[in-house]
């Protein structure tokens, strides 16, 4: 058996040739992957966000916790100076 070379198509052929079936298939099925890839990109960057607003949130909690108790804190020495 003799191996059989695949030539590169010339410009000429390249512009002459028929579209097949096949290559709008590949060409559709490109177009597919690049938008599956877009869609997978936006999703991550939607979970990331989501992500960042949670932790986000958390912080002004955790913050806000921190700011009352030290406002209690301050309250009670207050009272403290007050009494004494």
């Amino acid at each position: 058996m003799t191996a059989t070379a695949v030539q590169p198509l010339t410009s000429v052929e390249l512009v002459t040739r028929p579209v097949t079936a096949d290559f709008v298939n590949r060409s559709l099925e490109m177009q597919l992957m690049q938008e599956d890839l877009a869609r997978a990109h936006l999703n991550a960057r939607l979970e990331q966000a989501q992500r960042e607003r949670v932790l986000r949130a958390l912080r002004a909690q955790r913050a806000a916790r921190r700011a009352e108790e030290a406002a209690k804190r301050a309250r009670r020495l207050l009272a403290l100076a007050v009494l004494r």
